[in-house]
């Protein structure tokens, strides 16, 4: 479930501990968190190594899953962990679709190419392959 001290930022996505750690300091946490700086951050370093947590034997997945947070105190917090976004239970608005398409690729496509990709994802729905991807990518600007 990921380690506690990512190195790189696809690490940290893929670890639990981690993000654990990023949503005790921060309001809402989504892919815009996990970055050079805060891989490095010495206090998320230092929660996520504090994160303990065991998987049931029985847990189904594509099941939602209900949770069960103890602290040093024993102090216990239960919660539900609903379908995440985008998951055929859940699905995503186009409006959501879209600003999720343009927070995964902001740092390596400009707002003209994101226009054009999400242009024509919108009009031809699932009737394309990645060379179709490839040519929009390689016109001039």
């Amino acid at each position: 479930m990921g380690k506690v001290d990512p190195a790189t930022v696809a690490e940290a996505q893929l670890s639990l501990p981690f993000a654990i750690a990023l949503a005790l300091q921060f309001d809402t946490i989504g892919i815009d968190r996990f970055t050079d700086e805060t891989i490095t951050s010495s206090r998320t370093l230092e929660l996520a190594r504090l994160v303990r947590f065991d998987v049931k034997d029985d847990w189904t997945p594509g099941v939602e899953p209900d949770f069960l947070v103890t602290t040093r105190n024993s102090d216990q917090f239960k919660g539900h962990v609903p379908a995440a976004k985008g998951d055929p239970k859940n699905p995503m608005t186009t409006e959501q679709v879209v600003l999720k398409f343009r927070q995964l690729v902001s740092d390596r496509l400009g707002v003209t190419e994101q226009d054009h990709l999400i242009a024509f994802g919108l009009s031809h729905g699932d009737r394309f392959n990645l060379s179709d991807i490839s040519e929009i990518l390689s016109r001039p600007l």
